[in-house]
C-alpha cells in the first residue's frame, strides 16, 4: 500500500490535502453474462472479436471512457466505468474468467459522488501485490469537485489517497491540479498521473506524483510548455524521468510531448503543429523501449493531423550523446490514418513483445465505429498497418477510446465507450490471427508459349495449416491470372495463356480470422516462342 501524503514534507506551493475515507467498500454485485462471439468482416481483417461483457447502464456500470483494462497475476481483468453503479457516479469492476468461456463481473466499488469522487475516466494501475490505484474526474471532499486519487487494496478496502483541490493561495500560487482523466501509472512505489485542468495561473493542467514516502508534487503546464494533457505519464531511466503528452500548446497549437524536470519545471521534448506531416494533438499513453543500440525510443498517437487530418502514429528517438534533463529527440512518422483503417486514435499505443505497436481508433473502419490495429516494422524503416478488428457499432461495441492490453498469447483486451447489447459499452477480446508464409513454385519453367504451366502455392503456419477450401490468388503483377482452393495447405492453378517473355508471378493467400494473409515469393516465369 502507498503511504498517504505527508503535509509536513511538502515544499511551498504544493498541496498536501489528503482525504482518507473509512474502510467503506460497497457490497460486490455479481453479474454473469453470456459470451458473444463476433467474427471480423471484410478483406484484410486479421482478428476475431469476443465480447467479454456488455454493460447494462445499471448498477454494473456504464460507458468506460479513456480507461481500458489491466490484468492481475491470476488472469482477472480490472477497469472503471464513467457512469452507472449504485449511485450512477461510476464503478471499479473486476471480470473473472471461467473454464466455460464466460466472464463474471463483480463491482468492487460504486462511487457516491461525494468525498470518494465521481466519474472515473482514466485506467487503473496495480503494484503487483493486489493493490489498485486510480483517479476520479470529479467529486472530492471540497467544493471544487476536482476529483480524487484512490486505492483499493488487496482486502477490497477503498481509501482516498489525495483530493485534488483547485484553490488559490493568498500569494497567487495555485496549490494543486484538477480533473484527472488519463491512466495512472505505478512505478517504483510511486503513483504518476496528469490532470486536464488546474496547475497554474492559466489552468492548463498538470503532471502529478504521489511518492512512496507520502510527498505529493505537481508540475504545472503553463500553456507555453503544454496544455490540457489527454494522456498519462510514463517513467523510465534510473531517475524515474516522467514523460507525457499535452493536446495543445501556445508555442505551436498542435500540442507536444513534455518531460518533468527537477522539482517543478516542465520541458518540451517535441512540439507538434497541425500543418505538419507528423500530426497534432497527442493523446493517450506513450510506449517506451531501449532499442538495440541502447537508445531510448518513445511511440505515441496524435488525434489529428497527418496526410488526411485523421491522426498519426509517431516515433521519438533520443539523439546520441544527449542526456536528461537536456536530452534531444528526433521525430519519425510511422503511419497516417485514413478512412477504413481507422481515424482519430485517442487511446495511445502499447508495444508487443515482438516490437509491433498496438492501439485503437475512435472512429473509422468499415462502419465508422472504430478499429483495433497493429503496426509492424518491415524493411527500410517502414511500418505496415493491419486492421485486426473493425467495430460494427452494434453488439460488438462502438467507439473504443481507451488503449489495449496484451496477454501472454498475444491476444488484445480493451473497452468501448458505447455499443454492446445495451448501448453502454463493452469489454472485448481480439484474438489475433497466426502468421503464415506462402511459398510459390511453377512447372515447367522455362516453358513454351501455349504450353500448360502449373503454379503451386503452399501455405504454412506455426499454428497449423489453414482450412481446406480457402482461396489463393495467383497474380501476374497486379493482374489476377486465376485462383485455386487450398487442400492440405496446397493450392494450384494451371494456365496456357501466357505470351512470350518473362513474367513476375506471386501467390496471395487472403487469410481468415485465425490465419493471417500472406504473399509469396516472386517466381520469374520464362516463356519462350515455339
Amino acid at each position: 500500500m502507498l503511504a498517504p501524503a505527508d503535509r509536513s514534507t511538502l515544499q511551498p506551493g504544493f498541496l498536501s490535502a489528503i482525504s482518507t475515507q473509512g474502510d467503506r467498500i460497497m457490497r460486490a454485485k455479481v453479474i454473469v453474462v453470456l459470451t458473444f462471439l463476433l467474427f471480423s468482416v471484410g478483406s484484410g481483417l486479421a482478428g476475431t472479436e469476443t465480447v467479454l461483457y456488455s454493460f447494462t447502464g445499471g448498477t454494473d456500470g456504464a460507458q468506460p471512457y479513456l480507461a481500458g483494462v489491466i490484468f492481475d497475476s491470476a488472469g482477472n481483468l480490472y477497469g472503471v466505468t464513467q457512469y452507472g453503479g449504485a449511485y450512477n457516479q461510476g464503478t471499479v469492476f473486476k471480470l473473472t474468467p471461467s473454464p466455460g468461456g464466460t466472464w463474471t463481473e463483480t463491482v468492487l466499488y460504486s462511487f457516491t459522488g461525494g468525498a470518494d469522487g465521481a466519474n472515473p475516466q482514466g485506467g487503473l494501475a496495480t503494484d503487483g501485490a493486489g493493490d489498485f490505484y486510480g483517479t476520479t474526474y470529479a467529486g472530492g471532499e471540497d467544493n471544487d469537485q476536482c476529483g480524487t486519487l484512490f486505492e483499493i487494496n488487496s482486502g477490497l478496502q477503498f481509501s482516498v489517497l489525495h483530493t485534488f483541490d483547485d484553490m488559490w493561495k493568498w500569494d497567487g500560487y495555485l496549490l494543486d491540479a484538477c480533473a484527472p482523466q488519463a491512466d495512472v501509472k505505478y512505478s517504483g512505489g510511486n503513483i504518476w498521473g496528469t490532470t486536464e485542468y488546474g496547475g497554474g495561473v492559466s489552468e492548463h493542467g498538470a503532471a502529478f506524483a504521489l511518492f512512496s514516502d507520502g510527498i505529493y508534487r505537481i508540475w504545472a503546464l503553463q500553456g507555453s510548455n503544454g496544455a490540457f494533457p489527454f494522456g498519462g505519464l510514463v517513467t523510465f531511466g534510473e531517475n524515474n524521468w516522467a514523460y507525457g503528452t499535452s493536446s495543445y500548446a501556445a508555442r505551436r497549437d498542435g500540442g507536444n510531448v513534455f518531460e518533468t524536470v527537477y522539482d517543478a519545471e516542465v520541458r518540451i521534448v517535441h512540439p507538434f503543429k497541425c500543418s505538419g506531416k507528423y500530426g497534432c494533438s497527442p493523446a493517450g499513453d506513450l510506449a517506451t523501449q531501449v532499442n538495440e543500440n541502447g537508445v531510448w525510443v518513445m511511440y505515441g498517437a496524435n488525434m489529428g493531423g497527418g496526410s488526411s487530418n485523421q491522426g498519426t502514429i509517431y516515433q521519438l528517438t533520443q539523439k546520441p550523446d544527449t542526456y536528461w534533463p537536456y536530452d534531444e529527440w528526433t521525430v519519425s512518422l510511422l503511419h497516417s490514418f485514413s478512412g477504413s483503417e481507422g481515424t482519430y486514435p485517442y487511446g495511445g499505443v502499447v508495444l508487443g513483445p515482438t516490437g509491433a505497436i498496438y492501439g485503437t481508433t475512435y472512429q473509422g473502419g468499415t462502419e465508422n465505429s472504430g478499429t483495433v490495429f497493429q503496426l509492424t516494422p518491415v524493411a527500410n524503416n517502414k511500418w505496415s498497418l493491419t486492421v485486426l478488428y473493425s467495430f460494427s457499432g452494434g453488439t460488438d461495441g462502438n467507439a473504443p477510446t481507451g488503449s489495449v492490453v496484451l496477454d501472454n498469447a498475444g491476444n488484445l483486451y480493451g473497452t468501448t465507450n458505447y455499443g454492446g447489447a445495451y448501448g453502454q459499452g463493452v469489454v472485448y477480446e481480439v484474438t489475433t490471427a497466426a502468421a503464415t508464409t506462402t511459398t510459390l513454385t511453377s512447372s515447367p519453367n522455362p516453358s513454351t508459349r501455349g504450353q500448360a504451366v502449373t503454379f503451386t502455392a503452399v501455405v504454412a503456419s506455426s499454428a497449423g495449416i489453414p482450412p481446406d477450401g480457402e482461396t489463393v490468388s495467383f497474380m501476374k503483377g497486379k493482374t489476377t491470372l486465376g485462383t485455386g482452393l487450398l487442400s492440405g495447405a496446397s493450392a494450384s492453378f494451371t494456365t496456357s495463356t501466357l505470351g512470350s517473355g518473362t513474367f513476375p508471378i506471386t501467390a496471395v493467400y487472403g487469410g481468415d480470422p485465425n490465419f493471417a494473409a500472406s504473399t509469396s515469393n516472386v517466381v520469374e516465369q520464362v516463356v519462350t516462342k515455339p
